[in-house]
């Protein structure tokens, strides 16, 4: 025999056949008047094209979901994208050439947004297309994105049930900060790959 060898695509055979017979749909129609179990679908950051690391912490999240499902439980699987933070600010900048806040300024702060949410919406699809090839089974055709306005409205008004039962104060609090983007940092942008680095430095200290 001379020539490639031509073989089914298994796994077009199986995403089509779930396709046809609306599987995921069916899944998570069953149990609607069993009890519910909550799962909260901590939203990927869609800076970027998905990597390994989404593909497993996808795969921890839906075994639990399916686990419950065949229990007996109702589990409503809600899609979600994080849109918005220094991830995609960065990888904004980076194609852009731009090295810290006074550039993003001059380019214009409202063409920099625009040029996020071009990235975004752009990266959503081909993370879908990921998450259906390995089973996802979440329901991305009404899942909350964070930049638009009823998620925002939704955590302004988290906001203002905490300030009516005073649990809103203001007070002091050390945390670090990135001078390139001026801004403050949280202990996750942090801890990411060749963010954070420990240095030797003599300091003199007067009381």
């Amino acid at each position: 025999m001379s020539g490639p060898l031509h073989l089914p695509s298994l796994e077009s055979e199986v995403l089509e056949f779930w396709r046809r017979s609306d599987i995921p749909s069916a899944f998570a129609r069953r149990n609607v008047d069993g009890p519910r179990w909550v799962t909260y679908e901590g939203p990927p950051t869609v800076n970027g094209a998905p990597a390994l690391h989404h593909v497993w912490t996808s795969t921890y999240k839906d075994v639990y979901a399916r686990f419950q499902t065949l229990r007996g439980k109702r589990v409503e699987r809600k899609g979600g994208w994080d849109c918005q933070g220094l991830p995609v600010e960065i990888a904004v900048e980076r194609s852009l050439g731009l090295k810290n806040k006074r550039d993003i300024e001059e380019y214009g702060v409202a063409d920099f947004v625009r040029k996020c949410r071009e990235l975004v919406d752009g990266n959503i699809a081909t993370f879908e297309q990921v998450f259906s090839r390995i089973g996802y089974w979440v329901d991305f055709d009404n899942a909350y994105r964070t930049m638009d306005d009823g998620f925002l409205e939704s955590v302004w008004w988290q906001i203002k049930q905490m300030w009516d039962q005073d649990l809103v104060f203001e007070g002091s609090k050390v945390v670090p900060y990135c001078t390139r983007c001026a801004t403050a940092l949280s202990s996750h942008e942090l801890g990411q790959p060749g963010v954070y680095r420990e240095v030797t430095h003599r300091s003199m200290f007067v009381a």
